[in-house]
């Protein structure tokens, strides 16, 4: 499961495109849990594809264990540039919710893996 939770530099999306603000959060990054880090091979630091149907995203690992297995957590909307390709919002469904016709911006899965690595068919996951 992929949470997006804003984090403490930018509002939303808002502020992430300065320069101040970028450097106060230093880079996008992902929270994995170690157990999930482990089968998958990351270490903290690691390079990271985060993908599903929708799209892919590029990361920066932190291995923690603040969270349950099986979820990981970016926070932030970072935009393009500076070596870094963020968009979180690729990975969101844009479906309406089956109760209240609400966003579902919370609902999305993924699978991450580190940067370059192939998937199970042998394409690459990573930006060119």
């Amino acid at each position: 499961m992929f949470v997006s939770p804003p984090n403490h530099n930018f509002l939303n999306s808002t502020f992430s495109n300065v320069e101040k603000h970028q450097r106060m959060e230093k880079r996008p990054t992902l929270q994995i849990h170690p157990e999930d880090a482990a089968v998958r091979g990351i270490e903290e630091g690691d390079e990271l594809t985060v993908y599903n149907g929708r799209g892919a995203i590029e990361l920066w690992a932190v291995v923690t264990d603040k969270m349950l297995p099986g979820t990981v957590i970016s926070q932030g909307l970072w935009w393009e540039g500076k070596g870094h390709k963020q968009r979180v919002n690729v990975l969101t469904p844009d479906r309406l919710s089956d109760m209240g016709n609400g966003a579902t911006f919370f609902s999305a899965t993924v699978e991450v893996k580190r940067r370059g690595e192939a998937k199970s068919n042998g394409e690459s996951v990573g930006f060119k």
